[in-house]
């Protein structure tokens, strides 16, 4: 299993915009460590998530509540809870920080390094995390992982980039003051709309509506002539904001107060208003070559953190979303019965 080392950061020039170059997070409380299985076999990693792991999946008590043991079999993910495992869902704020290999008892951290794998995020920036093979609670335990830190920093990149192919993991380092050309934009544009597709069908209507009108069914089927016949020609300032305002709009006026959070972490936030660029100060700048720093500090929205208002959010993963199962009186953390396709009645704890 191989992780490939990329720049994190992002820098705008032209107008102010960057990605916060490291997101830190706590290590949380570490307890006595990960329990795993005594005699377990074969790969997988260490999955940390800095909200705590629980979202329908249950840690060995006493255990850490930040880390798992995890791996992959039969095109699932499951987790380890001492000598039993489980399958589970992907978070979006779920991160793989090592890779072991549960047989050799051997650990690496992936510490300076970026990727993703079957829906979540490998690697962080640095950190002074460390894990110790066959140690629980202080102690040598067979199987076990002891932790020990304080905090990591984590890559800065929204998920989505990672699941809708934004990050080539492959290209290696990025010269992010390269202008962005119009086929870049275009692409970064429609993934975003997607992903919002996704989250928040009418959200995304009203962004699509002012990008290409009413009558479109596609972002880009009204997409002018001039631009599209020439993927290759770079982008203008003007052009870029035309293109990214629309989602701004809505975004402000559908969670006002997590656009301006997600615009403080990222490092777009302007004095006033909610664009992530200042006043126009003339046709001259709006006619300057944008950059590949600013399309993508501006498109580094983390909409996996939209509001849950917002969210068709399904943490336990049996396909009944948690308001609707909040309303029914079911617990959103805890699968109900698939069989009949409907919930079925447990209190919620």
């Amino acid at each position: 299993m191989k992780s490939t080392r990329i720049r994190a950061l992002i820098l705008g020039a032209l107008f102010t915009v960057g990605l916060a170059p490291l997101f830190a997070v706590s290590l949380g409380h570490l307890g006595p460590g990960v329990a795993s299985k005594e005699n377990a076999s074969g790969e997988g990693y260490l999955l940390f998530n800095p909200n705590g792991v629980i979202h329908g999946r249950i840690v060995h008590p006493g255990s850490s509540q930040n880390f798992l043991a995890v791996f992959r079999s039969n095109d699932t993910w499951r987790y380890y809870k001492n000598e039993e495992s489980f399958e589970f869902q992907p978070q979006a704020d779920d991160y793989l920080v090592a890779e072991v290999n549960y047989g050799a008892d051997t650990v690496q951290l992936l510490n300076n390094t970026r990727g993703f794998v079957h829906g979540i995020r490998s690697g962080y920036q640095s950190g002074d995390l460390v894990v110790t093979a066959n140690r629980y609670n202080g102690s040598a335990n067979f199987g076990e992982f002891g932790l020990s830190g304080t905090s990591i920093e984590l890559n800065p990149e929204p998920l989505w980039w990672y699941e809708k192919g934004i990050i080539d993991l492959e290209s290696g380092e990025a010269n992010h003051r390269a202008p962005a050309n119009l086929g870049q934009v275009k692409w970064m544009v429609l993934n975003a709309y997607n992903k919002i597709l996704e989250i928040n069908p009418d959200l995304a209507l009203l962004i699509r509506n002012d990008l290409v009108g009413t009558e479109a069914t596609h972002p880009f089927t009204q997409w002018p002539p001039s631009q599209s016949s020439n993927d290759r020609s770079p982008t203008r300032i003007g052009q870029l904001k035309a293109v990214s305002a629309p989602f701004y709009k809505h975004l402000n006026e559908a969670a006002s107060e997590w656009l301006e959070l997600e615009m403080i972490n990222v490092g777009t936030r302007q004095q006033a208003g909610f664009f992530p660029w200042g006043p126009d100060v003339g046709k001259n700048e709006n006619r300057t070559i944008a950059n590949l720093g600013q399309l993508k500090a501006i498109f580094s929205l983390r909409f996996a953190s939209l509001p849950n208002y917002l969210l068709d959010e399904d943490r336990d993963g049996d396909g009944l979303p948690d308001e609707e199962e909040l309303l029914a009186g079911t617990n959103p953390e805890a699968p109900d019965h698939p069989a009949v396709g409907l919930s079925v009645y447990r209190p919620a704890k």
